[in-house]
């Protein structure tokens, strides 16, 4: 049960220039909020309104809150996620061995390419997996796949699941917002939070 309080705006502006709306999220319900974020402000001197699309810091935040009691895991041999997870305290993994041997529930593998890739890794993921762990392996940019990776598919292990995605889904995941909250999805699915669902049928 959200709502928005504390609206604060300035009271004019012009074509092109920068402004800064604040505003506070107050959850009424009695759960706590899991999942993205994402705002749209409108704005109108007339009637006709123009939507502009917000997007609040701290998007990546949820993925805490999915992880549980113990920080994500976090394999980035390359430094691909590392500025984007700041505000998000991480495990980090080094090894394969680190994989298995971790007390986090949530496991990210950022994408790398092969030179970096910690041998074993496939083998201690589906052990991780196995074993009740929620992964999102995001697969390196490649041309030697003989086809094209689907955008992310869900592989179930155990009690675990793999969430496999294309490294195009979290493309330039500092400065992406779509890219961040699709970060956040993946996790969801990885723990279960989310399922993947069937399109549904168009309303009349």
């Amino acid at each position: 049960d959200l709502r928005v309080t504390n609206i604060t705006a300035p009271a004019t502006g012009f074509a092109g220039q920068q402004i800064v709306v604040s505003f506070t999220i107050l959850n009424e319900g009695d759960a706590d909020y899991v999942g993205p974020l994402g705002d749209v402000i409108y704005a109108s001197l007339d009637d006709q309104t123009t939507e502009f699309n917000a997007f609040p810091d701290g998007l990546l935040k949820p993925l805490a809150v999915l992880a549980g009691e113990t920080p994500p895991g976090l394999l980035d041999p390359e430094h691909q996620f590392k500025a984007a997870l700041g505000s998000v305290p991480t495990h980090e993994l080094k090894e394969a061995e680190d994989v298995t041997a971790t007390n986090a529930k949530l496991i990210l593998i950022a994408p790398m390419t092969a030179a970096s890739r910690p041998a074993g890794l496939a083998a201690a993921l589906k052990k991780k997996a196995s074993e009740g762990g929620a992964i999102v392996w995001i697969q390196p940019l490649s041309g030697r796949h003989p086809e094209p990776l689907p955008d992310a598919f869900v592989v179930g292990e155990g009690s675990g699941r793999i969430v496999v995605a294309a490294a195009a889904t979290v493309r330039d995941l500092a400065s992406s917002p779509r890219a961040q909250l699709n970060l956040v999805r993946l996790a969801e699915l990885a723990t279960g939070k989310q399922q993947l669902e069937l399109p549904r049928d168009p309303q009349p």
